[in-house]
């Protein structure tokens, strides 16, 4: 609860941007549910896959926590919001498996 009272709340109508890259092998894991995040298209880049979302700026963390599962094969490009969202994740759930 501390962490939703500490996260200033956006207007619920502003979205964000974000950008994620994987190679060509990986965007397959991700294709069945990337349009429950958001998702809007894809391009090729440098002989990878940039996927772009639309995401509600309120709910990053819904996205954050779907790729949580794909970190290993998925690079955030952009906006740092998210990345940082999901270190922030990512030290949560190292401080809970460490206690």
């Amino acid at each position: 609860l501390d962490h939703f009272l500490a996260v200033p709340k956006r207007p619920d109508n502003e979205e964000i941007e974000v950008v994620l890259r994987t190679d060509k092998k990986s965007v397959r894991y991700m294709m069945t549910t990337r349009q429950r995040y958001g998702f809007v298209r894809e391009t090729e880049k440098d002989g990878n896959v940039e996927m772009y979302f639309r995401v509600n700026a309120n709910h990053i963390e819904f996205l954050v926590r779907w790729l949580m599962t794909y970190l290993d094969v998925v690079e955030i490009i952009s906006p740092d919001l998210v990345r940082q969202e999901a270190i922030d994740y990512l030290r949560k759930i190292r401080n809970k498996l460490e206690s």
